[in-house]
């Protein structure tokens, strides 16, 4: 068994149902992060790596009420890798992570509570 454990803030979160099953997918960036030469660091957005974290039924109804854009979570769960093709026809790749109900867990506050960001990057 294949197993990936990742953090990171959440910036999308949607439920909705398919073919009679509720499902919650929690969309977490991970990495993008790249040191500059005077050893600060910046956003690099062509490094990032987009997490879609998806429970379904009972998981994803407890999802949906516990979670919200902006928190910060811990997770862990089964990868697999989705590929698609962006708006301008350019190829892309996500990681989908597959949790149960208790393998993803909020750290911290939301984003408005949470305190500025320090210059360490977080993997």
């Amino acid at each position: 068994m294949r197993l990936f454990v990742g953090s990171g803030r959440i910036t999308r979160i949607e439920a909705r149902e398919a073919n009679c099953t509720r499902i919650t997918t929690i969309v977490v960036p991970i990495g993008g992060r790249v040191r500059r030469p005077d050893g600060s660091w910046e956003d690099d957005p062509s490094k990032t790596v987009w997490c879609e974290i998806s429970g379904f039924d009972e998981t994803a109804d407890d999802w949906a009420g516990r979670f919200m854009k902006g928190d910060t979570v811990e997770f862990s769960g089964t990868p697999e890798i989705r590929t698609y093709l962006r708006s301008d026809g350019t190829p892309a790749a996500a990681l989908r992570i597959r949790c149960g109900r208790y393998d993803i867990r909020k750290v911290g506050g939301t984003a408005e509570a949470a305190p500025a960001p320090d210059d360490d990057p977080v993997f």
